[in-house]
């Protein structure tokens, strides 16, 4: 039977109501490559090679690619939900660099790598209110410009979707209590 209590919060998420919440940010470079990692560096969900090419992070990419990221982060988590963290070996440079890279909006992925992701989420928040016996039912998806035009009205999330002729996705995170 399952247990009546508080839903989790999806992380990262701002409240529009009691069942709804927005990503504050786009979806970052620190959320897509936990993503990448716990989907067995599947190379069809890495950013476009053309804007690899060219990236900030490319290394970082490069080093998930050849499964040799340990330099800039270390895996946490088991089996298809792995989340990655700072590495905390490094120079005081490249722990400068990786932070930012982090919290960057992930670009070069489309429309369909972001729908993954998304189900990738939901399904792992829905095992997680299962594992703690709660009558939660997550649903996530991308934002319409409706409902992202609504939620940048409230404090806390930026607008940073559509910057120089780039697209970025978030999500909204949808709680139903069964």
């Amino acid at each position: 039977m399952k247990v009546k209590g508080q839903c989790p919060k999806v992380r990262g998420t701002i409240q529009l109501s009691d069942t709804i919440g927005i990503k504050a940010t786009e979806i970052t470079v620190y959320d897509y490559t936990s993503f990448i990692a716990a989907n067995g560096y599947d190379t069809t969900l890495f950013p476009k090679s053309s804007f690899l090419d060219t990236a900030l992070y490319r290394d970082l990419f490069t080093d998930l690619r050849n499964k040799t990221h340990e330099r800039f982060l270390k895996k946490k988590g088991k089996e298809s939900y792995t989340f990655f963290f700072e590495n905390i070996k490094g120079s005081k440079e490249e722990k400068r660099k990786l932070k930012k890279w982090l919290r960057l909006p992930i670009e070069g992925i489309s429309f369909a790598q972001a729908n993954l992701y998304c189900k990738w989420i939901e399904n792992y928040y829905n095992q997680f209110s299962s594992r703690l016996n709660r009558s939660c039912y997550y649903e996530i998806r991308l934002t319409s410009k409706e409902e992202l035009n609504v939620a940048q009205q409230i404090k806390g999330v930026t607008n940073r979707t559509i910057a120089y002729d780039k697209t970025f996705y978030r999500f909204i995170a949808i709680i139903q209590t069964r």
